[in-house]
């Protein structure tokens, strides 16, 4: 089973060429601006964004897809957009025009007109980047996403993305099962790589491991195989995975009769007298393999029944 998550945001910002040793981290009320403009003096701002995410909750996961996604709040023409988005080396602060983050790879780019405007949602596959850092172990990865050069001094490509969604980065992952190596057993008797060996056969050749998964749906669906192969000829390999054998059991779904003197089945839609207490009748029906009952106002639990061991096995 696949899980969706949105890593943690370490920093997003923005540089302006305008003033290009200041760095602009996000607030919560200023549009992020993607854009060139011009202010009140005539002097001319570009503006590039950058965006970095903590992946360290990923590690030992399989990553399937992961995507950026950019929430626009404001369009100076809605016939234009061009927007790319590029992998840089990672930065946990944002970077300033004179000292940007190091690009390390175009990821993607998008030169079609808008189809919603403004609030147009712009989504970059970025899934092999983050599968790549996850491998490498690299905790942050960082995006820089900017309009292309050839256009980037053309105000009438300006965006300004929101304030608290214009970048997002969502993942769909899944948590990778492991051995738990304290448990390996050869018929009966612990895992053990020092001679001497213990020796299994005839009725004692099970070979037996416990295998988890921290994902919480997947806990109780983990599968496990085992290979085995003569230790002087490696190639040999063969998957030791067979059915158990067959186990039979009797399903009695009989139910026994329930009947009270002031308190009768609800036939007409009425309920008992309020305020008086209710007196049922519990029958076997005369089966001699009934030994007592058990109600609840919900779900019958597994009436005197414990677990035991380390892995639950009822008694």
């Amino acid at each position: 089973m696949t899980y969706g998550d949105s890593p943690p945001a370490v920093q997003v910002g923005w540089t302006d060429s305008a003033t290009p040793k200041k760095a602009y981290p996000q607030d919560d009320d200023t549009n992020v601006p993607l854009r060139t403009w011009q202010d009140d003096s005539g002097k001319s701002h570009t503006s590039r964004v950058y965006a970095t995410y903590d992946l360290s909750a990923y590690e030992g996961k399989k990553i399937y897809s992961a995507n950026v996604f950019l929430q626009k709040r404001s369009v100076a023409d809605c016939s234009k957009r061009a927007v790319e988005i590029w992998r840089t080396k990672p930065v946990t602060s944002t970077p300033t025009w004179n000292r940007p983050a190091a690009p390390l790879a175009k990821l993607g780019e998008i030169l079609t007109p808008v189809q919603f405007c403004p609030g147009a949602t712009i989504t970059f596959d970025v899934g092999a980047a983050v599968q790549d850092a996850v491998a490498h172990r690299q905790r942050y990865i960082t995006f820089e996403i900017r309009v292309p050069e050839q256009h980037e001094s053309d105000a009438s490509y300006s965006r300004g993305l929101h304030p608290y969604r214009g970048v997002q980065l969502s993942t769909q992952f899944n948590s990778m099962p492991q051995i738990d190596s304290a448990h390996l057993y050869n018929g009966g008797l612990p895992c053990t790589q020092l001679k001497p060996y213990p020796r299994i056969g005839g009725f004692a050749r099970t070979l037996q491991a416990v295998g988890t998964d921290v994902d919480e749906y997947d806990q109780g669906s983990v599968t496990t195989e085992v290979a085995i192969w003569p230790k002087a000829n490696p190639d040999a390999r063969h998957v030791y995975s067979p059915w158990s054998k067959k186990c039979f059991f009797t399903h009695d779904r009989t139910a026994p009769t329930v009947t009270s003197s002031n308190y009768p089945a609800d036939t007409t839609g009425e309920w008992g007298p309020a305020g008086v207490p209710g007196i049922f009748t519990f029958s076997g029906n005369r089966n001699k393999d009934v030994a007592g009952f058990e109600y609840s106002w919900s779900e019958l639990g597994a009436h005197a029944c414990s677990a035991s061991g380390d892995y639950g096995q009822w008694e």
